[in-house]
């Protein structure tokens, strides 16, 4: 017998769970933050727009704020919004996440400075949740 749709998609959901909190994902995330850190901290407001380095820095932020998307969205995907009781917006850290994605596009429009403050607190989140996963 075939399993339903529903029994398809929940099977998928609990398996990309499972992935978003394997160490070696959560490891490659907080590589990934801290890289894009580093980057963020070679910024200088008296740096030539038109140089090499500056336009690799805004590439590398422009990439990062697409995989801190996706994250969120698989992380919404995989345990759900609201309902469930281990969900996207129950948990407190999330709404670190959110706040700096939603900022990191603001960003992009608004051009308000550099929050290197989330950007901290995301790194001790990410080292929170990886000495709590399984391998």
């Amino acid at each position: 017998m075939s399993a339903s749709p529903k029994e398809l998609l929940l099977g998928v959901c609990s398996g990309l769970q499972a992935f978003l909190n394997n160490i070696f994902f959560n490891l490659l995330l907080l590589t990934l933050t801290m890289g894009h850190m580093v980057v963020q901290a070679m910024r200088t407001n008296d740096a030539d727009p038109t140089s090499f380095l500056t336009f690799l820095q805004d590439a590398f932020d422009y990439y990062m704020i697409w995989i801190y998307t996706f994250v969120a969205c698989l992380r919404v995907w995989g345990s759900g919004l609201v309902l469930n009781e281990d969900s996207f917006l129950r948990q407190s850290w999330s709404y670190l996440d959110l706040i700096i994605v939603i900022l990191a596009w603001a960003d992009r429009t608004l051009y308000f400075g550099n929050f290197m403050f989330f950007m901290i607190l995301r790194v001790a989140k990410l080292l929170v949740e990886s000495s709590n996963v399984t391998t």
